[in-house]
Parts: C-alpha cells; structure tokens; sequence
C-alpha cells in the first residue's frame, strides 16, 4: 500500500513543509540574509532563486499569523508583561527610514513581536488596552498613558537592571559613589535568588523580609546624597532616576511573581539585534511585520524549549485546515504539551 502525500502548506506549491521551516528558521532563528541561503543551497546542488525564497518566507508568515495573533489576544489575561522596544532599518528608495519592533513577554507563556512606523506610545498602548495586570519597562514616558496616572489600568513595575547601569556609568566620574549605589542593588540581587529558590507561597513575605532592610538604607542614602552631588553630573542622573521611579521600582514587594529586571524582554530583542547585524534591513513595512509573527513563534518555542523545526514542520501542515476559534492551540506551548499527553499515553498502552 502506498502511503498517502501529506497535505502541503501552500496550495500548488512546490516546497514542503520542512523546506518551509528550514528556510524561516535559517533566516529568523540562525539570522542568514536569503542571499547566503541562496548560495548554500546552490553548493549543494539545488538551486533556489532568492525571490522564491522570498515567496515562502512571506507564506511561512501568512500561515503563521493567525497562532501570533491568538497569541497577542492571550497575553492581555497575562499576571505580568515584559515589553522593551528596538529600531531597525527598513528600505525606501535609495535610503531607509527607521521603523521598530516590540516585544512582550506575557508571564513564562507566550513572546509576542510588533511592528510600528514609528517610536511611540500609539504601539504599547493598542497591544495593551484594556490590560489591568503588571507591566515592567523602562522608564520611557512613552509607557506613562499605560498606567493609573496616565488614564491607563495597568501597574508599572521598574527595571532594576537600568538603574543599576547608571550607576556603573557614573564609576567614570564619581567611583567611590557609584560603587556604594552598585553595591545597595547587589544586595537585593542576591537576596531575590535566595527567595527564587523558596515554594511560591512563600516568596514575596521572604523577599519582604530581606529586601526591606536594603531598600530602606539604599533609600536614605539616596535622599542625603542627591543634596551633595552636582546636578549635571552622571552619578546625580543616577540617583535622580532611582528616586523618581522609587515607587515602580520597589512594585516587586508587592508580589512574588514580579521580576526585579526586565532582561526577559531585553534577552528577546537580541534575537532582532543579531539578525539586523547581518542582513542590515527589512525590505518594507511589510516585510517587518512577517519576521515579527515568525520571531513570535520561534522566540516562544525556544521559552518552551520546543524544537523549532519540528514545530513549523508539523504546524505550517495543520494551521490551515485548525478551526480558527481554537487556533491558540497550536503555539508552542500548547502544540508542546499536546505532544507529552501522546507520549504518555503511548507508554501508558504499551
């Protein structure tokens, strides 16, 4: 008996679904321009035009697109996000113009990546309406509209990764300073792995109790020395900052679940830091937005743990023909579970 030829991903296409995931992940996962997948295909001896490679990047990210956005829709029911932003290039006539892309964190579910035109706060905002858990960022003014004294419904929790790197820029000018600031900030670093090894019932009366301390000196000493240092120099920025984002930066007491950093977020980024070095733009507004629902799928599979190849392989086949109201089924996290249930129900026959 001949087995029957797998469904293909795209209607009439040629390139199966493993061709597919080869191909987004060699760009988006492993950062190659299309240009030198072009070329390592033609040293193996199947040649492939890069504006066909182009065709199913595009497609890959057609198919994709209903998960990311059922994806985007869970996040707003999530605890706590983790949003940060980056720019990147995008082609125009005989220039570029800068466009950026966003990512959010919804607890340890889902990473989601936006596009905008432009660096505002227009972008946040329509991803987050409505959402009335936690947000930790910087302290850009463009966040300020998410939260109460800005209209919004969310609570702003601050990064202490970013007032901690004022402090070590300020070492070049005022060290003795700077290291004490450095210093108040380790300590509550070491105090929170301490409590991230506790049962989660028990973190955020621990961490209370071993942060409180340190904050309340570190506090005092923020309040005497911001009367002593001169108001341009580096270590007064650092200080300034630490004080006038106090409140979202102590959030964490709050709840043990919130983070003290925002680097979940920071890491993600990487993932379009790494690929602009090495292809250098996105080829349209367009174009920015596919490899944005492509890193989507991928950065959450790796949160996950999940083979990337072996979950576009077996996704780009199904998502077509998946009910559209149970889509969300098939994002990684999901799609990885689903395959554990088999797996031990498998065992649990044999």
């Amino acid at each position: 008996m001949i087995a029957s030829v797998p469904d293909a991903p795209v209607e009439r296409g040629l390139a199966a679904p493993g061709l597919l995931a080869h191909v987004a992940i060699s760009k988006y996962d492993d950062h190659q321009p299309l240009y030198r997948v072009t070329e390592r295909f033609t040293r193996e001896k199947v040649p492939i035009a890069r504006s066909t490679l182009g065709d199913w990047v595009e497609q890959v990210a057609d198919l994709l697109r209903p998960i990311a956005d059922a994806m985007a829709k869970a996040s707003i029911e999530a605890h706590r996000i983790h949003t940060d932003d980056t720019g990147i290039p995008i082609l125009e006539t005989g220039k570029t113009h800068k466009g950026h892309v966003w990512v959010y964190v919804a607890d340890d579910d889902y990473v989601v990546f936006r596009y905008t035109e432009r660096r505002k706060g227009d972008g946040p905002r329509e991803f987050l309406r409505g959402y009335k858990g936690y947000v930790q960022a910087d302290a850009a003014n463009l966040y300020d509209r998410l939260f109460g004294d800005g209209g919004g419904s969310a609570t702003e929790v601050g990064c202490w990764a970013h007032a901690r790197r004022r402090f070590y820029d300020a070492q070049l000018t005022d060290k003795e300073r700077a290291l004490v600031g450095i210093g108040f900030i380790k300590k509550l670093y070491e105090a929170d792995d301490v409590v991230a090894k506790l049962p989660p019932s028990r973190r955020t009366d621990e961490r209370r109790r071993l942060t409180s301390p340190v904050l309340d000196g570190f506090k005092a000493w923020l309040d005497a020395e911001q009367l002593t240092v001169l108001p341009q120099a580096p270590i007064a920025d650092a200080i300034g900052y630490t004080r006038n984002q106090w409140d979202a930066l102590t959030r964490f007491l709050d709840d043990g679940r919130l983070k003290l950093v925002n680097n979940s977020a920071e890491r993600q980024l990487r993932r379009v830091a790494v690929g602009r070095k090495n292809w250098l733009f996105a080829g349209s507004d367009a174009g920015a937005e596919r490899a944005c629902v492509i890193y989507s799928l991928l950065a959450t599979c790796k949160l996950h743990g999940v083979n990337s190849f072996d979950y576009l392989r077996d996704v780009l086949v199904r998502v077509g023909s998946h009910p559209a109201r149970d889509v969300l089924a098939l994002n990684p996290k999901a799609w990885k579970q689903a395959r554990q249930n088999v797996d031990a129900s498998h065992r649990a026959a044999s």
